[in-house]
């Protein structure tokens, strides 16, 4: 669902999605897989896939002219399905209806952004607790990072830098210590504040 407005525009979505094709390989040694006399032979099975559902929605709202608000809230269900053996899951540390493993619940964006010869803008955006492992009940803490930038078009400084755009842009400003990347059971550091800067020339 959409709506376009001079003074809202507005987003809905809704979305179920049913993944049955999970596959990984298990080997021989363990109780659940084929006991191959050949060394490491083993074989593939479907976990059982993985089933999504949730909502999201978005809004732009114009402050003025130049600057315009920006949000977007997503809801989010993901689990695993099981494979329906009760001994290949309980190898793999499947459960079925557990959560997805690195899948938040919950992503808010909030955004202010200003066009213009001197721009510039900020943007939040929070990330709700994680699960990261699958046989232990280990999820990463909720966070939030706050990017920022300003840029300046060289036309606001004299006619002969009019081709040229300067930016500054600053990630994780607040230095904030959190998880991204997330495999199951792994689980590593998210990048530390930066700032760069660029200057680009059109000619």
């Amino acid at each position: 669902m959409q709506y376009a407005g001079e003074r809202l525009a507005f987003s809905a979505a809704w979305y179920s999605i049913d993944f049955q094709n999970r596959i990984f390989y298990l080997g021989p040694q363990t109780p659940a897989g084929p006991n191959y006399l050949v060394p490491g032979g083993g074989a593939y099975f479907n976990a059982g896939g993985i089933e999504t559902s949730g909502v999201e929605v978005a809004a732009t709202v114009p402050l003025s002219e130049r600057t315009s608000f920006y949000t977007a809230l997503t809801f989010n269900n993901s689990d695993y399905l099981g494979t329906g053996d009760p001994l290949v899951d309980e190898n793999q540390g499947i459960v079925a209806g557990t959560d997805v493993t690195g899948v938040p619940s919950r992503l808010w964006v909030i955004s202010l952004d200003r066009s213009g010869p001197l721009g510039g803008g900020m943007s939040a955006k929070y990330t709700s607790s994680r699960r990261v492992s699958l046989t232990a009940d280990w999820h990463t803490d909720a966070y939030w990072i706050v990017d920022a930038y300003v840029t300046l078009r060289g036309e606001a400084l004299s006619d002969l830098l009019r081709s040229t755009e300067f930016s500054l842009v600053a990630n994780n400003l607040g230095d904030a210590a959190y998880l991204s990347a997330i495999t199951e059971n792994a689980a590593w550091l998210g990048a530390p504040r930066t700032v760069s800067m660029s200057a680009t020339v059109s000619f």
